[in-house]
């Protein structure tokens, strides 16, 4: 997203993974979409490229099953 040179790491729980009639791979091709969703829901008018620097592999964004709904 916005031209990042780093992966944003992000966790979906595994109740909302299964309560999602996706395959993994369709999963993986939404992530961008439900990750501006919770960006969307959760804004804090930050710039485009900050919005998600303090997210680690140990302190992942948390999306959910309502994030991959349009």
């Amino acid at each position: 997203m916005h031209g990042r040179d780093q992966p944003i790491p992000v966790e979906l729980d595994p109740e909302e993974r299964r309560s999602l009639e996706l395959t993994d791979d369709e999963i993986h091709a939404l992530l961008p979409s439900a990750l501006e969703r919770h960006h969307t829901e959760n804004r804090d008018d930050m710039l485009p490229g900050e919005e998600y620097h303090d997210a680690t592999w140990d302190a992942p964004v948390r999306i959910m099953q309502t994030h991959f709904n349009a």
